[in-house]
């Protein structure tokens, strides 16, 4: 063989090689396709609730929708995914990570063929609770699986994808959903849950943990070799693997054991008190009913273009964070996150204060998207993703997975509660009142970071542990 031909051969396996290496990124990547649906979830109604209160060729309903219907269409997702994490942890277990995902990616596809066909309430009832079973398996599931095929060196940016894709469901929706009838937002929203199906289904393998925990050693080497590349030693992480899974199964978690240990009930607190803040700054409230909020506010600028124009940012700032989050700190940005976020809504609350008064706003008619852009860029900074990284840092491996659980489903239970009440809440107190409530919300949320929550960046495990169990300790 001539030089020419064995230069054609190395590079030929340096790009094989290289190709594997990617990999474990294209596996998040066809993972994290089913998180589109959880983001769409959470904005398909702010362009669908405009088309319910207005009798036309795109509303299939006979007649407009109720505060009350208004409210449980919003809310029904949220109720939904409470459960999500229930069921799918212990199938998970049971099944493995793929096939729950696989299993709780079908009602999410029963969902948008309801909605594509449906022309009674009740009917997109059962949709918005289907889709939130999937959205609180996904929400619990992908997380997991994530991190078992994952490396330290790529765990944080594998970890990103997650938002990221779930920001993209939300731009869709503020993009397509306005210019579409329900048929085909149906189709757009089943595109992605058709490209999970087929990419994760036959691509991705079940992760190597869960062949490990069912003593099945051939396919776990087999499932991690698929991960790291067919020339990657994997003898020593599948025994680094294979002793997390004995340590877990020598000390199982159990509810008792979480409420009669003080670093731990302090760590649920914390982190039951960080979702508590999250739901009630009025995310999405605000999410669900961008394009009505704009409609309200008669601003200048078109409703529709402005929510596309939010949920771009709202991307671009949870990239951002991803990167800035071990950097700065966790504490700091929550900090930044919960009073930016209280400024800007009280704002909207004063222009809507204005308003109703009769106040002529006309000059100050950008004031909305400005101060929605604040807020968007400062919830998104903080109080978006890091109370779920401070979850996941400051309880014990075995004890992860039942924490994670319940303060998921905590988080689920109350999205719930602010979106079914938020219209009735808006309807009684005016939208000046509601914000301001919200804005209230996050300025409690500020002093609970700034006086309960620890600092975890750069601590360990035992560190954190010793921080949650003395209060005097300066954090």
């Amino acid at each position: 063989m001539d030089e020419h031909s064995l230069n054609r051969v190395r590079q030929q396996l340096l790009t094989e090689m290289a190709l594997e290496e990617l990999y474990v990124y294209f596996a998040a990547f066809f993972t994290n396709l089913i998180s589109i649906n959880v983001g769409a979830a959470f904005a398909w109604t702010s362009p669908v609730l405009p088309k319910f209160k207005q009798l036309g060729k795109d509303n299939p309903l006979a007649q407009a929708t109720t505060t009350s219907e208004d409210a449980w269409i919003t809310s029904l997702n949220c109720l939904g995914a409470a459960f999500g994490p229930i069921i799918s942890g212990y199938l998970s277990e049971k099944l493995g990570r793929k096939k729950t995902l696989l299993l709780f990616s079908l009602p999410m596809i029963v969902c948008q063929i309801i909605t594509m066909f449906g022309d009674k309430v009740y009917v997109f009832l059962v949709a918005r609770f289907l889709w939130g079973l999937g959205m609180g398996c996904v929400m619990s599931v992908v997380p997991a699986f994530i991190g078992e095929i994952s490396e330290d060196k790529n765990r944080g940016l594998l970890g990103v994808f997650m938002s990221l894709l779930v920001t993209i469901g939300n731009i869709l929706m503020y993009a397509v959903g306005p210019f579409v009838n329900m048929t085909i937002l149906g189709l757009v929203n089943l595109i992605p849950l058709l490209l999970f199906l087929i990419t994760f289904g036959l691509l991705v393998p079940e992760t190597p943990y869960h062949f490990l925990k069912n003593d099945d050693k051939v396919k776990a080497r087999e499932s991690l070799i698929r991960f790291r590349g067919k020339n990657c030693d994997v003898k020593k992480e599948l025994e680094q693997m294979t002793m997390v899974i004995e340590e877990s199964n020598a000390s199982k978690a159990s509810i008792k054991d979480m409420f009669s240990s003080k670093p731990l009930k302090k760590g649920l607190m914390i982190s039951c008190g960080l979702f508590f803040f999250q739901q009630f700054s009025g995310i999405n409230a605000v999410l669900g009913n961008m394009e009505t909020i704009f409609q309200a506010a008669k601003s200048s600028f078109p409703a529709e273009y402005a929510a596309i124009f939010l949920g771009v940012i709202q991307m671009i700032v949870t990239f951002l964070v991803s990167q800035l989050a071990d950097r700065l700190g966790r504490k700091i940005l929550l900090l930044i996150s919960s009073l930016g976020s209280c400024l800007s809504i009280a704002c909207l609350s004063v222009y809507f204060a204005l308003s109703s008064n009769e106040y002529d706003v006309s000059s100050v008619s950008w004031l909305p998207i400005l101060s929605l852009l604040i807020y968007i860029i400062c919830f998104n900074a903080g109080l978006s993703c890091l109370p779920f990284a401070i979850l996941g840092e400051i309880f014990p491996v075995n004890f992860k997975s039942l924490a994670s659980s319940m303060a998921t489903c905590v988080n689920l239970f109350l999205a719930f509660l602010v979106t079914m009440f938020y219209p009735h809440v808006s309807e009684a107190l005016g939208l000046a009142g509601s914000f301001g409530l919200f804005a209230l919300f996050c300025f409690i949320g500020f002093l609970f970071t700034l006086f309960v929550v620890p600092e975890t960046k750069g601590k360990s495990l035992v560190e954190i542990q010793r921080i949650l169990n003395n209060e005097d300790v300066v954090v």
